[in-house]
């Protein structure tokens, strides 16, 4: 099982599959055995591959049965490393803000003493205070967490924080800090030859370059993200940066339907953070090839979103373009 978790970060294409048949399959023999560590282990992986490929909601599920086997089985480890899946997906899940922040508070609580667990929680709770747009709290947060992870030499722990300190910036309004981030996170997961977060990262900071005007980079690293992982869902994340390069190079029909195929993906999945800004990218697609009455639904159904997550700078954000594009 460790196989296949180090080939979902490595070797996506396909790797997935073959991950969720490996899990189904070790559940089934472990539950035979009555292997309480075994069962805690393979329910992640299964958890693991529900949330890289379909949404959190499930996951979570998965997540809350792995803790009830690491706990029969005695396994602080093993429980530890549960509960920050359980973090994560408080911040990346459907779970409102509010219930989130709750939640990453409580494993706080329950987990003194374990470093990892404290600032992977610290990280996932800048990250939602900056959802309800506390962000002097959200930045508090990260440095929190990154002082544990440096004192602990936790590397790779380090470079997957940077996402959520990007998240941070971009939430208040600034890209320049959020590039900052995600160059530094680039650099440091192609060189542990990390690929599945490495398109993720490359997309978003082609979000990031796109949103301050460096069309030419954001392009860039759209092929970066490409490459690193062109399945079905890495396209959710790539796909809306490169529809508004096409719609700003005069290919609006190209622009179209990659946009809403992005949002398409997303609407499959449950998170809600980057389905709401798929939205508000197709719009952005529509205005620049002057369709923008019809942007007005896209960008409700972005409030939508926004609103039943709870996060109150892009809610707040797109209801000012809805007023422009209504008073239009």
């Amino acid at each position: 099982m460790q196989r296949a978790f180090l080939r979902i970060h490595t070797d996506p294409e396909g790797s997935t599959d073959a991950a969720r048949r490996e899990a189904e399959h070790a559940i089934s023999v472990f539950e035979v055995l009555g292997d309480e560590l075994e069962l805690a282990r393979a329910w992640q992986l299964a958890a693991h591959v529900e949330a890289f490929d379909r949404g959190w909601a499930t996951a979570e599920t998965m997540l809350e049965r792995a803790l009830v086997h690491a706990r029969r089985a005695g396994d602080a480890r093993e429980e530890a490393r549960i509960l920050r899946w359980l973090a994560s997906s408080a911040l990346w899940g459907p779970v409102p803000v509010e219930e989130g922040i709750r939640r990453c508070e409580e494993i706080l609580e329950r987990t003194h003493g374990n470093s990892l667990v404290q600032a992977n929680c610290h990280i996932r709770l800048a990250g939602l205070e900056a959802m309800r747009g506390r962000f002097s709290e959200a930045r508090a947060r990260v440095e929190q967490a990154r002082a544990i992870l440096a004192e602990f030499g936790l590397m790779y722990f380090l470079a997957h924080s940077r996402d959520v300190a990007a998240l941070v910036e971009t939430l208040a309004g600034n890209p320049a800090g959020a590039e900052a981030e995600l160059r530094t996170s680039y650099e440091e997961l192609q060189e542990m030859g990390e690929k599945t977060f490495l398109a993720e990262n490359a997309a978003q900071l082609a979000q990031a370059l796109y949103a301050q005007g460096k069309y030419d980079e954001a392009e860039w690293f759209v092929q970066i993200s490409e490459g690193a992982s062109s399945g079905r869902p890495q396209k959710a994340y790539w796909g809306p940066a490169r529809a508004k390069l096409l719609a700003r190079r005069g290919d609006a029909t190209a622009a179209d339907a990659l946009a809403r195929e992005s949002v398409a993906i997303w609407a499959e999945r449950d998170d809600l953070l980057w389905h709401g800004y798929a939205q508000m990218d197709v719009a952005e697609v529509l205005q620049l090839a002057g369709r923008a009455e019809e942007a007005v639904s896209v960008v409700e159904q972005a409030v939508e979103l926004f609103e039943r997550k709870g996060i109150v700078p892009a809610a707040e954000s797109a209801r000012s373009l809805l007023a422009e594009l209504k008073s239009a």
